[in-house]
């Protein structure tokens, strides 16, 4: 297939009427950019009929990772709603920290470059520094998705470690916390 029918597939799913629901149109427009990538880094190992398809499961996939996100967000606000905004796990503020929070920071740092292997921890530093997964995979020459599974990969390894598994624990709520003042009770 030439690169001119790529282009003309691509204009008709751009043209194809916009979907009723937010989560779906964030899920189209994450899949039209997807498809964007392919047509412009590899146009002669697609065909017209992959783009299609690709499009489809895409949208679909997006769609969903979206509709979940939404749900997590109002499972995780809800409790702060009640609890007069304020979540039980102290967020790490915008602002500047002070030596206590810098010091903490560190040994986590410390903690998880120890527990990974470099390449995988320079991954985390990258993605933590906020530099895109688009440039990242380019600097490693594979695709973004490869570098989000990896990335998944690394976190989900991390969470099941020893060191993983004593930060959930710590950032469990006690079991006699009051949510109305935000105290142990006695």
């Amino acid at each position: 297939m030439s690169a001119q029918s790529h282009w003309a597939v691509f204009a008709n799913l751009q043209n194809a009427t916009e979907p009723r629901s937010m989560d779906q149109s964030l899920g189209r427009e994450e899949a039209l950019n997807e498809v964007l990538n392919e047509i412009t880094t590899i146009p002669s190992a697609i065909s017209d009929e992959r783009i299609l398809k690709r499009f489809v499961n895409l949208c679909g996939n997006r769609s969903t990772k979206y509709r979940h996100r939404r749900k997590l967000d109002e499972k995780r606000s809800r409790p702060a709603y009640k609890r007069g905004g304020c979540f039980f796990v102290p967020a790490i503020r915008s602002g500047a920290l002070d030596i206590s929070e810098k010091i903490a920071l560190s040994e986590l740092v410390t903690l998880v470059q120890r527990a990974l292997p470099e390449q995988d921890f320079q991954l985390l530093r990258n993605i933590a520094e906020g530099d895109s997964y688009c440039e990242i995979s380019s600097e490693h020459g594979v695709s973004t998705a490869c570098i989000k599974a990896r990335v998944f990969r690394i976190r989900e390894r991390i969470k099941r470690s020893p060191l993983g598994q004593m930060l959930c624990a710590a950032w469990q709520k006690p079991k006699n916390f009051n949510f109305h003042s935000g105290t142990e009770r006695r």
